[in-house]
């Protein structure tokens, strides 16, 4: 899709990637891959990402349709907010949150995509930056750019989002709270659970408090 502006006069001076990311809202990396690749020209000749822009100059680009593959399909979202960069979606029990083997469609990916407007993906993490099991209800937040998505991402990698959950569990806790710390990973014969390992697995810190307690079932803030 073809794209031309003129540099205003607060974005003279900065690096040409960088106005490319902030006007497309687009990752400074793709930004400096569709310049090296000749999708954008300053007064129609190509240019370098490096480029300190001037104010009033007209920049063109043209970002490409990557192939695609995963459709949009008309299905209700739970939206508990939406802003123009983000979305944060209540998902319901029984939804798969991105295209897998076996879930081509029905996910909420395909449903995020017709919320957008867009008719079709390649890419099958499309605006998706974290994720829930498919029988597990919550909040997911999801970006309507590649700049969000990178920014959300890396706020989850780095660990500085906080994940509450509800559950029940089997068994009676008698602890009122606590802490539990050690590693996870898949489950030796049963590759579609998560268990403790006693060996390798990933770091894990969980703290859970009781809500109520049933019979012979726990109910926990986790």
């Amino acid at each position: 899709m073809p794209k031309s502006f003129h540099v205003r006069v607060e974005e003279g001076g900065r690096r040409l990637d960088v106005v490319i990311s902030e006007k497309l809202g687009l990752t400074r990396s793709r930004a400096k891959r569709l310049i090296e690749e000749g999708c954008v020209q300053i007064q129609g000749q190509r240019a370098k990402p490096s480029l300190i822009v001037r104010p009033g100059l007209e920049i063109f680009a043209r970002i490409e349709d990557e192939p695609a593959f995963f459709a949009a399909e008309e299905i209700p979202l739970d939206i508990i907010y939406e802003d123009e960069s983000m979305i944060a979606v209540n998902k319901p029990k029984g939804m798969v949150v991105h295209p897998s083997c076996g879930h081509k469609k029905g996910t909420l990916l395909n449903a995020l995509l017709h919320h957008m407007g867009f008719e079709r993906s390649f890419d099958p993490r499309t605006g998706i930056v974290h994720r829930l099991d498919k029988n597990t209800t919550g909040v997911i937040l999801l970006a309507k750019n590649e700049k969000v998505q990178e920014a959300l991402s890396s706020l989850f990698k780095e660990r500085r989002v906080k994940k509450v959950y509800r559950a029940i569990v089997h068994g009676i806790i008698r602890e009122e709270h606590g802490t539990i710390e050690l590693p996870i990973g898949r489950h030796p014969r049963d590759r579609k659970k998560m268990t403790v390992l006693k060996q390798g697995g990933r770091y894990a810190k969980t703290s859970f408090r009781v809500l109520e307690r049933l019979r012979g079932f726990t109910y926990l803030e986790v």
